[in-house]
């Protein structure tokens, strides 16, 4: 049984709006991991026949992922996922490194022992998520453990912007983590940015959020 068959099963009661949740749930989980491709068209007939679920939540589903950039909607065409050319995805690491390397500098003013403890334990989370072989996991884990600085700061407005990408860098972030040494040292840059932050050290965290987030756009330019 696949992913999709499994994830579709239901119970009878289940409520309209938990059925367009669930089926947002089941195709973010399948772009997001591959099975959906970037470039191929979908049609709603075989999503309705494959997740046992009605037109109507699934179309609801569908303008939600168009709105997060993860699907096209081509009129009088169908349903395609996104693929996001060289230039976007540049243009995306390019607004990643003004978010990130500006909250990072603002969080050693905020940041508590129990948000330093907080991104430690995403970090094990996360280190556990990749010796399972999960890749799902592993990037919604990673999705949180930069979140997480935002809210550090306490900058709503630039969460809910970083909120608004989140999917678009995990999808790019799949394309990058193709290679097991790249998943490790993901996990190795992750535990630096934690070591500064608990040093209350500005500078340091600076530069190893500002490497961590080179070599993410080395990984998924060089493709």
């Amino acid at each position: 049984m696949s992913l999709a068959e499994n994830a579709a099963k239901k119970p009878r009661t289940a409520k309209p709006g938990s059925l367009k949740e669930k089926a947002y749930q089941i195709l973010r989980r399948m772009i997001l991991t591959g099975e959906f491709r970037g470039g191929t068209q979908v049609v709603e007939a075989d999503l309705v026949t494959r997740l046992h679920i009605g037109r109507t939540p699934i179309r609801e589903s569908v303008l939600r992922l168009e709105q997060e950039g993860l699907v096209r909607i081509v009129p009088h065409k169908g349903i395609f996922i996104n693929e996001m050319s060289l230039k976007e995805i540049q243009d995306l690491i390019q607004l990643r490194f003004c978010l990130e390397l500006f909250a990072i500098r603002e969080a050693i003013s905020y940041i508590t022992d129990n948000d330093i403890e907080g991104m430690s334990q995403i970090v094990d989370l996360q280190e556990q998520a990749m010796q399972e072989c999960d890749m799902y996991e592993y990037m919604e884990l990673d999705q949180r453990f930069h979140q997480k600085i935002f809210e550090i700061i306490g900058n709503d407005r630039m969460l809910r912007i970083m909120g608004n990408l989140s999917d678009q860098l995990v999808a790019c972030g799949i394309r990058g983590l193709r290679r097991q040494e790249r998943l490790v040292q993901v996990i190795i840059e992750h535990k630096e940015v934690v070591r500064a932050l608990s040093k209350r050290d500005a500078n340091a965290a600076f530069e190893a959020v500002k490497l961590h987030l080179e070599r993410v756009r080395c990984s998924l330019t060089d493709l």
